[in-house]
């Protein structure tokens, strides 16, 4: 029974379930269904892609986020995500609609399958790593297993790349579900971007930065894919969220957990991590001499 405060609507599903549907069914229906990977950086198939995610995805998930996220702050599904949802729930519901986007691209656009050889040497180790070793032993003849990022050295095969990546999609081939490991590192990281930008700008922010991120083509196809470059990301917004912290909170957990995230991002992309790393071991190498005699 609506009461007598309530704004009477004639149609309270239209507007966070059927407009949602009728666009992402004009997404399916339009364009072709698959990116050919011949040239894919440079497919004109790819900008289609993009477009379309653009204007129909990204609209549908805006509307369903706006409806549902209203929806679960007046009656929360779980109580123990209600204070989540009360207080950053459109920073949650982004990463929430960020993870189906992935989800389905990895499923539609890559088929759930390694699509460069990057990536199917990403997924070779995790296969190694998951079952408890740390490199395979070498094919009788290596000449006719050659492909660029797998290297045999004394009578072993493994890849050339850091283990960090390889080791988060161990954990998926486990589970029998290696595909979906970067969704839901795109997931995270978008959260946890969204965190810091609250932390460093200030908490209206947060859906801001998760939004952006959602929208970034960089981020929805590396997160469809097997690229490293999500574990990366994933460790990077862990520093960076949590040396914020660090700042805004006394404590020790903080400095360490932005530690974890810059180590972690170390055994990714070394160099990317060293790159990052350098202008903020700068910067509090400038606070600690500013600060001199006071509590460091």
């Amino acid at each position: 029974m609506i009461q007598p405060d309530e704004p009477r609507r004639a149609f309270p599903w239209l507007g966070g379930i059927v407009v949602p549907l009728l666009l992402l069914a004009a997404f399916l229906l339009s364009g072709p269904p698959q990116v050919p990977t011949e040239h894919l950086d440079h497919n004109p198939v790819v900008r289609i892609w993009k477009l379309r995610v653009l204007f129909f995805v990204a609209p549908a998930l805006l509307l369903a986020a706006w409806f549902w996220g209203g929806r679960l702050h007046r009656a929360p599904l779980l109580p123990l995500l209600s204070d989540l949802f009360s207080r950053r729930r459109w920073l949650v519901l982004t990463g929430m609609a960020g993870l189906i986007v992935f989800a389905t691209l990895s499923t539609l656009l890559f088929e759930r399958i390694p699509r460069v050889w990057d990536t199917a040497g990403y997924l070779f180790q995790a296969q190694v790593l998951a079952s408890g070793h740390l490199a395979a032993t070498a094919p009788p003849s290596p000449d006719h297993f050659w492909l660029y990022p797998l290297v045999v050295w004394q009578g072993k095969w493994f890849a050339i790349y850091p283990l960090g990546h390889s080791a988060l999609l161990a954990l998926g081939v486990l589970a029998g579900v290696p595909w979906l490991v970067c969704p839901l590192i795109g997931a995270v990281a978008l959260i946890l971007t969204g965190l810091f930008a609250g932390e460093a700008l200030g908490r209206r922010s947060e859906s801001l930065a998760g939004l952006l991120f959602l929208l970034s083509p960089f981020v929805i196809f590396m997160s469809s894919s097997f690229q490293g470059h999500n574990s990366n990301l994933l460790g990077t917004a862990l520093f960076l969220y949590f040396d914020a912290r660090a700042h805004n909170r006394p404590g020790r957990l903080n400095p360490l957990l932005a530690g974890l995230g810059l180590g972690f991002s170390f055994f990714v992309r070394t160099l990317s991590a060293a790159a990052l790393a350098l202008p903020f071991i700068l910067f509090e190498l400038w606070l600690l001499l500013r600060r001199r005699g006071e509590a460091r």
